[in-house]
């Protein structure tokens, strides 16, 4: 890249100047000073350093120098932010998608990526620079980094969101001498950089306005999402509220009381391991939690979470929302397992024998400095009988007496299906997959399995990314065929999915047999992989019953007790491999309360004569049924055994364009005609090329939100009801997909 910055011909961005530094310790807090600075367009336009990596040249995107510039605090208040940042430190990707991507999010708009210290051929890191029109403010300036990667998580790349805090490092072009860890050469015996790769928009390019598509879009989501956050928060406290006035005061609430008035919330949520969020003190993330929210807020002496991995994992008191609590709760759960009598005796047994709570705080609980203190009898009993607190943090937030309820003026619209396969799989339900024998289920099974483990689109679907814990009952061997065949179509060798096959036999049928096993595998691949187990598959079904009988009304509800367990207890999707029966027209065989119990049920026929499967979702409890489609298996090449034979298995594959089981192909709507035009006209105007995992090479597209705003311009969709007119694109989209018009994948669209 050129050294020479031409400052009558380049845009304004360029001479926007901020504060450089070298390292992660290179602080003037001490010294007063304020920090040397390097304008944008130097920036755009230097060769890589080669310090160590102690030493590496660093920048903040603000305009805010003073000596205390790194200090977040000081930048939320005084920080003029002038660029967007991306850290991508995983996945190894190729700079081609990573440019396609950054394009897509900035359009026209300038930009700089370029290789980290230590990337090299199979370790691929990035950075990436969006200079802005204009300085931000803080607040501002969060919502667009947040937008950013989640656009780039759209598109299959994962950025590091340490960068949306104030005052985060971001580090310059540098190329060490070795890569630190293996000591191997980055540069050559001249010094020239081997592996440094960067690429840059002219000077002259025009920075990113943040109202420009998609960049507005993104924060205007980000936003609407939490001012929803608000509203639920606002309910759980009001429903926080009733719950303790209706609470009975037993004999050990005194000890309680004086917990939370000891320990604040915030202080037990850093020693139990909370994340606090750049944005506002208010807001952290739990350890339970998968994703990059903060989704629990401290609100005076209690805290709520919007998080289904905490609700989930039992932290609190359950209610519609999320879950809530204060101090005691984060101490029952955190240090005691949830053990809500083990915390309980502990803290009486330290007040008793004159003891501090187990936790640092300022200054002594104000108990201490009470005489005399209460003697064993005044506590109540402690091996016998249970104070009457312990009945109430263990029972259900209504009374004991009653079942849960809501009033009326209390519900709610349930707008979000919580299915982690867009349209047909729901988190904690259960489905069934059947058909004849070598029709392609267990392959179907496992190629979506597979994309969920991924975070990959499946067939047009968005996928809430998951780990997946296959129970291969029947062989090991045709699992690890499987799955090596899909490594090698997709060339992911070098990605660790967080999918486990369990190749032993196991009985579902009796509750004290394998149901806690499996319960405990689950919840071990969760911490493992610090994901959600979002499925659980048996396969198959008569391989779980032990010798049960399926047409046995007795057998078959109680392996579906024992299938719920496993669901309640991890809040995993249990899907269930079976055989159709003699009748297919009857659908799965067995007793009918398994078809009864299923929430989704997935058929799957072959055609010997057309050598593809068709699959229709024969039961659908709370989505869409949708169209039937069909799969094709395609063979991979996996070596040759002892003697010499090749061995192989396959991958799911679409079948060709138009390929049809049992029906003609079906004609477009006036609406779909509508839209399908409509999306002709947005890539004329709006359209963009880009690189997504379903086609072979670039294609031309248009984001999802553009299309769909459009449509509601010209009146294919309701433009004065925002929930009706998603509900109307969505069916939309999701027919000329299944028609084959449109190709669809995360936020970009295209003709087919």
């Amino acid at each position: 890249m050129s050294a020479v910055v031409d400052q009558e011909t380049a845009a304004a961005w360029t001479a926007y100047a901020v504060p450089t530094f070298n390292g992660q310790h290179d602080t003037h807090i001490e010294t007063g000073e304020d920090y040397r600075t390097i304008t944008l367009g130097d920036l755009f336009t230097m060769e890589p350093s080669d310090k160590a990596k102690g030493s590496s040249p660093a920048f903040l995107p603000s305009l805010y120098a003073d000596y205390d510039a790194r200090n977040h605090a000081k930048q939320r208040e005084h920080g003029r932010f002038v660029a967007l940042t991306a850290d991508i430190d995983k996945g190894n990707h190729a700079p081609a998608k990573v440019q396609a991507a950054v394009k897509a999010f900035a359009g026209d708009a300038a930009y700089l990526i370029y290789s980290s210290a230590h990337a090299r051929p199979g370790d691929m890191r990035w950075r990436v620079v969006l200079p802005l029109d204009e300085p931000c403010a803080f607040s501002t300036w969060y919502d667009a980094q947040t937008a950013l990667y989640a656009f780039m998580a759209s598109r299959g790349i994962e950025c590091d969101y340490a960068l949306a805090r104030a005052a985060q490092p971001v580090y310059l072009p540098n190329v060490p001498k070795i890569h630190a860890k293996t000591e191997t050469p980055l540069r050559d015996d001249q010094g020239a950089a081997l592996y440094y790769k960067a690429k840059a928009t002219a000077l002259t390019a025009p920075g990113l306005s943040l109202a420009s598509p998609p960049v507005s879009e993104g924060i205007a989501a980000i936003r609407a999402r939490r001012a929803a956050d608000e509203q639920e928060r606002e309910r759980m406290r009001r429903e926080a509220e009733k719950r303790r006035a209706s609470m009975p005061r037993g004999d050990g609430a005194s000890i309680i009381d004086d917990f939370n008035a000891s320990n604040s919330v915030a202080t037990m949520l850093e020693l139990c391991g909370y994340e606090q969020s750049p944005r506002s003190e208010e807001d952290w993330r739990s350890p339970h939690q998968t994703g990059e929210t903060y989704a629990t807020r401290v609100m005076g002496s209690k805290w709520f979470s919007l998080s289904q991995s905490d609700v989930s994992a039992g932290v609190g008191h359950a209610c519609r929302e999320g879950c809530f609590g204060d101090a005691y709760d984060l101490y029952v759960h955190y240090k005691h397992g949830g053990d809500h009598r083990a915390a309980y005796r502990q803290l009486g047994e330290e007040r008793r024998g004159n003891n501090v709570v187990p936790f640092p705080t300022p200054e002594p609980p104000e108990w201490m400095a009470e005489a005399p203190l209460p003697e064993p009898d005044d506590l109540g009993p402690w091996d016998d009988a249970e104070p009457d607190y312990l009945e109430l943090v263990e029972a259900q937030p209504a009374p004991a007496s009653m079942l849960p309820f809501f009033w009326f003026n209390d519900a709610e619209p349930c707008l979000e299906a919580n299915d982690f396969v867009e349209g047909l799989l729901t988190s904690g339900s259960m489905s069934v997959v059947y058909g004849p024998s070598n029709c392609g289920k267990t392959f179907f099974i496992v190629d979506l399995a597979l994309h969920v483990a991924w975070g990959r689109s499946w067939r047009g679907r968005e996928v809430d990314r998951g780990a997946i814990v296959y129970l291969s009952l029947e062989g090991a061997q045709g699992i690890r065929n499987r799955l090596a065949a899909f490594r090698r179509h997709y060339q992911c060798q070098a990605e660790r999915l967080p999918f486990v096959a369990m190749p032993k036999p196991v009985n579902l049928l009796d509750n004290d047999a394998d149901v806690h096993a499996v319960i405990e595998l689950v919840k071990h691949v969760a911490a493992e992989t610090g994901l959600n187990v979002a499925m659980v598959i048996i396969d198959t079904l008569s391989r779980a019953m032990a010798g049960g009988n399926e047409n046995s009304p007795e057998d078959m509800t109680a392996l579906i007790g024992n299938v719920d367990a496993i669901r309640h207890a991890t809040g995993s999707h249990v899907c269930i491999v079976h055989h159709s029966g003699k009748d297919e027209a009857r659908g799965a065989r067995g007793h009918s309360s398994l078809r009864a119990a299923t929430d989704t049920e997935i058929e799957i026929k072959r055609d010997p004569e057309l050598t593809f499967s068709s699959v229709r979702i024969a039961k659908q409890r709370d989505l869409e049924a949708g169209d039937p489609f069909n799969f094709t298996l395609q063979s991979v090449a996996l070596g040759d055994n002892r003697r010499g034979k090749p061995v192989t298995s396959c991958v799911v594959m679409e079948p060709e364009q138009g390929t049809v089981v049992g029906r003609t192909p079906e004609r477009l709507s006036e609406k779909e005609q509508a839209a399908l035009e409509g999306l002709e006209r947005c890539l004329l105007t709006a359209g963009f090329e880009t690189v997504t995992g379903r086609n072979s090479g670039p294609c031309y597209a248009v984001t999802v939100t553009h299309w769909r705003k459009h449509l509601e311009s010209i009146g294919v969709t309701e433009a004065n009801n925002r929930d009706v007119s998603r509900v109307q694109f969505h069916r939309i989209r999701k027919a000329l997909v299944s028609k084959g018009k449109i190709g669809w994948e995360g936020e970009v669209v295209w003709l087919a």
